[in-house]
C-alpha cells in the first residue's frame, strides 16, 4: 500500500490528483495548538482555460505553484491540516492564470467539505 493511498484513506480524500510523499506528516505548533500537518501536491494537466475556454493544451502552460492550508477533520484528537501545493497555469490565449481545482474544498474556502458536512450533521442532532 502506497503512502498516498494510506493517507487518502486516513483523511478520506477521494481526489485522484492529490499525492503525498514519504515524509509528509509533521506535528507542529500552529495557532497555539499542536497539530498534524499533512503536506501534499495537487498536480494535473489542465485541459482548458477556465476563463476563455481555450482547449489547445500547448497554450496552457504550468506557471508555478501556490500553497494552501485546509482544515480537515481531527485525527487522533489532534487538529489536522492539509497543506496542499496546487499547480498554477497560464493561458497563452487570454494571458490569465488559474489554479488547479480539487474536490477536497470549495474554491476560495480553507475548510474541507468533510468538515463542513460534519458540522451540519452535528447541528442536526
Amino acid at each position: 500500500m502506497s503512502y498516498t493511498h494510506l493517507i487518502k484513506e486516513t483523511l478520506d480524500i477521494l481526489d485522484l490528483s492529490v499525492t503525498f510523499n514519504e515524509n509528509c506528516l509533521t506535528k507542529e505548533k500552529y495557532k497555539g495548538q499542536i497539530c498534524h500537518i499533512y503536506r501534499g501536491n495537487l498536480i494535473y494537466t489542465a485541459q482548458e482555460c477556465i476563463h476563455c475556454k481555450h482547449q489547445i493544451a500547448s497554450d496552457i502552460v504550468r506557471w508555478g505553484t501556490t500553497t494552501v492550508r485546509l482544515l480537515m477533520n481531527d485525527v487522533s484528537e489532534y487538529r489536522t491540516y492539509l497543506e496542499l501545493k496546487k499547480q498554477r497555469f497560464k493561458c497563452k490565449a487570454c494571458q490569465r492564470t488559474f489554479v488547479a481545482d480539487t474536490s477536497v474544498a470549495k474554491k476560495h474556502c480553507f475548510i474541507s467539505e468533510k468538515v463542513r458536512w460534519s458540522v451540519v450533521t452535528r447541528l442536526k442532532k
